[in-house]
């Protein structure tokens, strides 16, 4: 009775606030159903249990923030506990360029950001689910107060006057300024061991003209908006030269990391976990409560768990606070055992099997075969069977989460772009016998094992047009090395990273393509989203060029996969962001979440 007691006592104080907040204002925003999900029967509470509420339950304090809802207000304190990006066995951010750049988003910052008052927590215009760079129009300042293109190629940054570094030593807090960028920026274009070389692909120089102002040439605008000129991967990182020095040319100890961000390095433990403490000094308040400084909680734990099974043991067990990256089936099993924990889809950008052609080379050089590679394929049955409905098609090359400035959904594609999606193993085999192949063709397609098991399908619905397709499964070294030094034979299954619209179009253009693909009025049309500043007439230029990507099948992709982010009932001021307006900013998130620490202790039994 006492365990009963307890349930009921957390479901009426969560009941309790639910109904202020719908009697006294605007209703908080609301989040998405998972398909499938019930409501619960609710029963009724007995009298004895009443009591019980009467005498341990506390009324929430509710605030008006600075858009005007009604909302908790922010407690200060508590542990917050996540999973590591991925594993990591050095603090150098140079040496990975990879997800490993999650966790030192709570350490370093950079010259942009996504704004947190656009996304859930404010007017919720953008997500901040999509794992890729925001629209410039969800971008706001970071390190950098403003900024201004001079021209197409030149863009001036004005720094923020009176930020300092974490205060340790030999830095000592002093102040941050153009210098520091300048550093950075310039060790990311020099070091020759990051595994990373486009930084150099579209940076050309960058000097600082005062103490406060700094101008970056672009080479290129393959990164197109401001924000992933600005905050995308550990080339953006700004950090101290001091360090570097103390490290002897590197800061690979973690005791060597020194940001501006909101969180310090306190502890790493390889194969294991970081742990890192609040920053007391930290320049930011947060933006919806002016005059309270972030990050509100103590300390953060970044967990490294190799074993999913395990993983899904510990936010079952209250042992992870938050989680990202969930698979629908997974949230079927949490639901059954800990209703309580919120659940948030999110539209998976990267990781996803991208087959590219060797656009130079027969049959695929044809775009009749690529067409009919692709509507050989029953993509429908795909997302129904294979992935449970979990999934999307036609949101290639411009991802569904990058919004619709620049996504074009299924029915708003253009007939011939709408037909490749349409499953048509008949018109496929009429268009292999119009390129000269009226009995198929044999073919080979270069991939790693790990992503056999979705070829096959695909080996699968080819053969039924007569396509006899055979596998060359090989190590990553030799997948790179076929795709990036642009020897595909025939087709090469690879990793498909979004960086942003502009990045993902531009990277086919006949100077770029890894698949050779070479097209004139595809070239066009990217030096024309090179040279557009506007981000309204870029978007809509990314847009139009996306569908025509399509039409001409430049690459096939496997369908996006819905992936879930996952948190406890006591993690507040959290709504599934997934990264703040760009790629690795989860130490920005994990700064604006606050912990019911009465709730956790209630339901977990711990404030820590």
């Amino acid at each position: 009775m006492k365990e009963r007691k307890m349930v009921w006592l957390i479901a009426s104080c969560l009941m309790a606030v639910t109904l202020l907040l719908a009697s006294c204002g605007p209703a908080a925003v609301e989040e998405e159903v998972v398909p499938g999900e019930e409501e619960e029967e609710v029963v009724p509470v007995t009298e004895e249990e009443e009591e019980v509420v009467a005498e341990e339950g506390k009324e929430k304090e509710i605030v008006v923030d600075a858009l005007g809802k009604l909302v908790e207000k922010p407690q200060y304190g508590g542990t917050l506990t996540g999973l590591m990006g991925t594993n990591i066995k050095t603090f150098e951010v140079l040496q990975a360029g990879s997800l490993c750049n999650i966790n030192w988003s709570f350490v370093y910052e950079s010259l942009g950001s996504g704004d947190w008052t656009r996304g859930p927590a404010g007017t919720n215009e953008s997500p901040f689910l999509s794992r890729g760079s925001t629209s410039s129009e969800f971008w706001t300042g970071g390190l950098a107060e403003s900024w201004e293109w001079t021209d197409p190629d030149t863009i001036v940054f004005h720094l923020r006057k009176g930020i300092h570094w974490q205060n340790v030593p030999p830095v000592n807090g002093r102040e941050f300024t153009a210098d520091d960028v300048v550093f950075s920026y310039n060790r990311a274009l020099d070091n020759p061991k990051t595994e990373w070389k486009k930084f150099s692909d579209y940076i050309e120089s960058i000097r600082a003209i005062d103490k406060y102002t700094v101008e970056t040439k672009i080479l290129l605008q393959d990164y197109g908006t401001v924000g992933t000129v600005t905050g995308h991967s550990s080339y953006e990182w700004i950090y101290t030269p001091e360090m570097v020095e103390a490290g002897g040319g590197t800061i690979e100890d973690w005791r060597l990391a020194c940001g501006t961000g909101p969180f310090m390095a306190d502890d790493f433990i390889v194969d294991s976990s970081i742990t890192l403490l609040r920053n007391p000094n930290y320049w930011k308040d947060d933006e919806l409560h002016p005059g309270n400084q972030l990050p509100y909680v103590d300390k953060v734990v970044l967990l490294y768990i190799q074993d999913a099974a395990t993983r899904l043991a510990a936010i079952r067990t209250n042992k992870l606070d938050i989680r990202s990256g969930l698979k629908p089936t997974d949230v079927t099993s949490l639901k059954q055992t800990n209703p309580e924990i919120t659940f948030k889809r999110d539209i998976y950008q990267v990781a996803n099997p991208r087959i590219y052609f060797g656009h130079n080379q027969e049959p695929v050089s044809d775009v009749r075969v690529r067409r009919a590679l692709h509507m050989a394929i029953d993509w429908d049955t795909i997302i129904r069977d294979f992935l449970g409905g979990e999934g999307l098609k036609a949101s290639t090359p411009i991802n569904a989460g990058w919004g619709d400035d620049v996504y074009t959904p299924f029915e708003e594609l253009s007939p011939s772009a709408q037909e490749i999606w349409e499953y048509n193993p008949e018109k496929a085999k009429q268009l292999l016998a119009e390129a000269g192949y009226p009995n198929g063709f044999k073919t080979t397609l270069t991939t790693p094992s790990g992503y056999i098991e979705k070829m096959e399908i695909f080996q699968a619905y080819w053969k039924n047009i007569g396509i006899d397709c055979d596998f060359n499964v090989v190590e990553r070294g030799a997948l790179l090395s076929e795709l990036y030094g642009k020897k595909i034979k025939q087709m090469v299954a690879c990793i498909a990273g979004q960086v942003s619209p502009e990045y993902t179009l531009l990277s086919k253009a006949t100077d770029r393509s890894l698949g050779k693909f070479s097209d004139p009025y595809f070239d066009e049309q990217a030096e024309l989203i090179r040279n557009t500043v506007d981000n309204a007439e870029r978007a809509k230029l990314c847009k139009e060029l996306g569908v025509y990507w399509q039409e001409k099948v430049i690459c096939l992709d496997w369908p996006i996969e819905y992936l879930y982010a996952a948190w406890q009932p006591w993690v507040k001021n959290y709504h599934g962001e997934v990264w703040m307006g760009s790629y690795y900013s989860d130490g920005q998130v994990y700064a604006r979440i606050w912990i019911d620490q009465d709730l956790k202790f209630q339901v977990a039994g711990t404030r820590d």
